[in-house]
């Protein structure tokens, strides 16, 4: 896409570029021998600093603005609280890892079962009254039932490590709320529980960068 066709290529490093129909010629250290490649050099580490700086607007959780997408330790950190964005490449060894095979499961397991401790520490708080944990049946699982008064409040739990890729509550579409209406008609027939009345609450837990979790509790969710 060069108005203007190159006659030679000057690469920096080793290794010649393939599939480049061009004459080049590799150089070791190329921007220390050649002084169009150091301008080269220059102007590819202003364009790099941009792009960082628009990435760093639309996924503010990896501080690329700081470390310019190189493996800091800052930069690893988030990797393993947050998980990988769209923009970062799957050959970047820290991304590798996290989506070896099982290793995002258990972190999103990690995760869950941390905001359902700390969901269920909140409703106590409350004055709430947990009534069970986890129920299973073969159609799936409820996080909390609880009551609150008289009212059997089944309650959905959603964590994530920050928002960048949106709101916890956000995951609890028309189909999930209708899996979990259906699991309550089980749960109060299975329980034979009576309630004189009961309610769907979402409670949203979000961890930011060394901070206590943001909790937000919606009632009537749905």
């Amino acid at each position: 896409s060069l108005k203007v066709s190159p006659d030679w290529v000057l690469v920096d490093g080793p290794h010649p570029l393939p599939e480049l129909a061009i004459p080049q010629t590799p150089l070791v250290k190329g921007d220390a021998a050649s002084a169009c490649i150091a301008a080269a050099s220059i102007l590819a580490k202003v364009t790099r600093d941009r792009i960082m700086d628009m990435l760093d607007e639309q996924y503010p959780v990896y501080g690329f603005r700081r470390h310019r997408g190189y493996p800091t330790p800052e930069h690893i950190a988030a990797l393993y609280q947050y998980g990988p964005s769209p923009v970062h490449r799957l050959a970047f060894s820290p991304v590798r890892d996290l989506l070896a095979p099982g290793a995002r499961a258990d972190g999103r397991r990690q995760t869950g079962r941390a905001g359902e401790e700390a969901a269920a520490a909140y409703l106590l708080t409350q004055g709430y009254k947990i009534v069970c944990r986890n129920y299973r049946c073969p159609e799936g699982e409820l996080d909390l039932v609880a009551l609150d008064g008289d009212i059997l409040v089944f309650v959905e739990v959603k964590a994530r490590r920050g928002t960048a890729f949106g709101l916890p509550q956000e995951s609890v579409v028309r189909r999930k709320q209708a899996r979990i209406r259906r699991l309550a008609r089980r749960f109060l027939s299975e329980k034979g529980v009576r309630a004189a009345a009961y309610r769907f609450d979402v409670i949203a837990v979000t961890w930011g960068p060394g901070r206590e979790p943001h909790i937000e509790h919606i009632r009537n969710a749905f």
